[in-house]
């Protein structure tokens, strides 16, 4: 069990998707006894096989796949630190495992976390996270780029929120003004709208307005 991944340039594979599955060593990789015992059996054949394959977790995948063991990809395994930029899962209330790149002070915060209150859901993390904005349904200068599913021209941010708050699949939504002035600055001018199935992080614009519709 781990994250899966797609790669290219080994066992023949020219493009992302045509082979198999592997599991991201840097999010954690979970192997049952009876796999371990396999995989270790078959160990120096295996090696020699894909010894030109780059990296590690790929090779490990590979020689998995050989002796017909198969990666079950969970959400809860993740390659990246909260503070950075990751998929988020549809379901706030889904529940991570692992993170990867974690500095000390990260570590601790999440280890306070899960002392506090037991077992933590994303949700948790990201609200805990003010590199994300402090996410809420209204936020006054920022601005959450990218992934967006619709674009709507010349309606005033009140709008794009109230859109996205009414649409099932709407997670996030980011509007910016047409000009830079006050009325603009407050949020009731024409601007363009975008909303989005997924949360992204915030960054500093004047006069944007952003929300977060998790659950």
């Amino acid at each position: 069990m781990g994250r899966g991944n797609a790669f290219v340039g080994c066992d023949g594979v020219k493009k992302h998707g045509d082979g198999p599955a592997f599991a991201h060593g840097g999010s954690g990789i979970i192997l049952s006894r009876k796999a371990m015992s396999l995989l270790m059996q078959n160990y120096e054949p295996c090696l020699q096989k894909y010894s030109t394959c780059w990296a590690g977790d790929i090779r490990v995948s590979l020689c998995m796949r050989d002796l017909s063991i198969y990666l079950t990809t969970n959400v809860g395994f993740n390659g990246g630190s909260p503070d950075a930029y990751l998929f988020w899962p549809e379901n706030a209330c889904a529940k991570p495992f692992t993170f990867h790149h974690l500095k000390p002070k990260k570590m601790q915060g999440l280890l306070e976390l899960t002392l506090y209150g037991g077992q933590i859901t994303f949700g948790e993390v990201f609200q805990g996270e003010k590199a994300w904005g402090n996410a809420s349904s209204w936020e006054e200068d920022v601005y959450r780029p990218g992934f967006d599913w619709k674009t709507i021209l010349d309606v005033e941010a009140i709008y794009c929120r109230d859109l996205c708050e009414k649409e099932l699949e709407c997670v996030s939504f980011t509007w910016v003004p047409k000009d830079i002035g006050e009325e603009h600055n407050s949020g009731n001018g024409k601007g363009q709208c975008w909303t989005k199935k997924t949360m992204r992080p915030g960054e500093f614009r004047r006069g944007a307005r952003s929300g977060v519709f998790p659950s």
